[in-house]
């Protein structure tokens, strides 16, 4: 005897039926994971470009260092970076960008992107006037250098994406004019006494000049050259709020100039003179924090 097995209509078409939910559920799988590489690669190219920005800034900090070191103090304090600095700082950061690659091209920086001006510590302000930061922009967009191409997210119809990274970096803090250090480590050895020699003035306070066109120099009774006394030395800044003789370890936050020109015996036990917080030390070095010490000429990234 044979039997024979007859499906109802509805059971036939069941295969159908698990097949099309199947195909979504699978173009959907496809969709997130071709998502997910692309975004990963987006994020490498991301970090990328942040590398490329904090390179930049940091190579055309180092020339507002450089440039710093070679003037004087009053020079310092009104110094205005010209059409010729902005050139070579300029060109700096783009050499160090053309250096590094983001998804697989040779960065190149737009000028008006590497720019000069001033960080407070919050917030950066574009300007040339005693500028002491650069900021720096890296990107891969319509903008500049092209957007980043996509992989699988063409398939979504994105066929690329923009990717940009920024970087602020100051050439060290420093303090404005007018700002006291909290204190100053004492003294016991001041390095020199004798300063610039004095120098005759006329009554229009013009220097005099003798034989040869030399200026004339001011001399004791007894012939020895006056000069101007000071002691001018680079003194540690502590972290302590009162004057009080440190007899114990204290947290060093930065250096100071000090030019001192007069010391009083009682009863007034002072000592007079001048504490400078706002001056480009010239020893290459970091030096200061915060609200304390000289500025030095070796950058820092803060952002």
């Amino acid at each position: 005897m044979k039997l024979r097995l007859v499906l109802p209509g509805s059971l036939k078409s069941e295969k159908g039926q698990v097949l099309a939910p199947a195909a979504i559920t699978m173009a959907g799988m496809l969709g997130i994971a071709a998502l997910g590489v692309d975004l990963g690669y987006l994020y490498v190219a991301r970090n990328e470009l942040q590398n490329v920005a904090d390179g930049a800034a940091l190579a055309g900090a180092r020339i507002l260092g450089h440039t710093y070191q070679g003037l004087t103090p009053t020079q310092q304090q009104g110094y205005v970076c010209d059409a010729a600095c902005e050139v070579i700082i300029d060109s700096t950061a783009n050499y160090v960008a053309h250096q590094n690659q983001a998804a697989g091209l040779e960065m190149d920086l737009l000028f008006a992107e590497v720019v000069i001006g001033h960080w407070d510590g919050d917030n950066f302000t574009a300007t040339n006037t005693k500028p002491d930061a650069v900021k720096v922009i890296a990107r891969r967009d319509e903008v500049h250098n092209g957007p980043v191409t996509t992989f699988f997210s063409r398939i979504l119809g994105v066929d690329a994406s923009s990717v940009s990274a920024y970087a602020i970096t100051p050439s060290d803090w420093y303090a404005e004019n007018g700002v006291k250090p909290k204190g100053i480590v004492p003294i016991t050895d001041p390095p020199y006494w004798d300063l610039d020699p004095l120098i005759e003035l006329d009554k229009h306070g013009l220097p005099v000049t003798g034989k040869h066109g030399k200026e004339v120099q001011l001399t004791y009774p007894n012939g020895d050259l006056r000069f101007r006394h000071a002691w001018e030395t680079t003194v540690p800044v502590y972290d302590r709020d009162d004057c009080s003789n440190p007899n114990q370890s204290i947290l060093i936050v930065g250096f100071a100039e000090v030019v001192m020109t007069d010391v009083y015996n009682s009863p007034e036990k002072l000592v007079k003179g001048i504490v400078t917080c706002d001056l480009v030390d010239d020893f290459g070095s970091r030096r200061g924090g915060g609200d304390y010490g000289i500025r030095g000429s070796v950058p820092g990234l803060v952002r």
